[in-house]
């Protein structure tokens, strides 16, 4: 009994260190910003302000038994000026990864608006922002298998937007590979002979 319980003492530490497959780490950047001119109202002054939001994904394979031909499928939650949330910036890419090595990725950009108010009491800028970030990695059948959240707080949501994206470009996938299946079926079938048409034969009274 003594020997039982020696191992389980020994095997839960190693089990808690097991070594995850893939190492995921992201960094939000900002690729430009914008602002319009200047209306002048009666009492304000207001003007168009947007950004352009990008992350680059830093992604390294740390076991020589996972796959090294990954898709790494990203996408951002941003939370209207109404405060409705909604993903920008899906995306997916198919990389190949080296045992120990580490890829970067840069993800679509994120389009954030807004609009920026000066009056003679308050100042300030109503404008969309990003609530959170998320990157999975997957295989080849749609398995995944590494995940990162920029926070628990919006991981649900994170995840409920990717699957819906994901099972819709499946989706889509599905249509485009039919219509090129037709479309070499067509190309297959042997063209039938052209024939010029006779007019019809009239009668006529003499």
């Amino acid at each position: 009994m003594k020997k039982i319980l020696t191992m389980i003492i020994l095997i839960a530490p190693l089990a808690a260190m097991a070594i995850e497959d893939y190492e995921i780490k992201f960094t939000k950047k900002t690729a430009s910003k914008r602002e319009s001119e200047k209306q002048q109202l009666a009492r304000i002054s207001t003007r168009a302000v947007s950004e352009s939001i990008y992350y680059l994904i830093e992604i390294r394979r740390k076991t020589s038994t996972s796959p090294a031909t990954v898709e790494v499928e990203y996408g951002a939650m941003v939370e209207g000026t109404g405060g409705r949330l909604f993903m920008r910036g899906y995306g997916s890419k198919e990389i190949y990864i080296d045992f120990g090595k580490t890829i970067e990725v840069e993800s679509d950009s994120v389009e954030l608006s807004g609009r920026e108010f000066n009056g003679f009491f308050n100042a300030g800028t109503v404008e969309e922002d990003i609530e959170g970030f998320g990157v999975r990695i997957k295989s080849d059948d749609g398995k995944i298998l590494a995940e990162k959240y920029s926070s628990k707080s919006i991981e649900k949501e994170l995840r409920e937007e990717l699957d819906k994206r994901a099972e819709r470009d499946s989706k889509r996938s599905q249509f485009e590979n039919m219509d090129k299946e037709e479309d070499s079926e067509k190309a297959k079938r042997p063209l039938k002979p052209w024939r010029r048409k006779r007019p019809p034969l009239r009668n006529f009274k003499r």
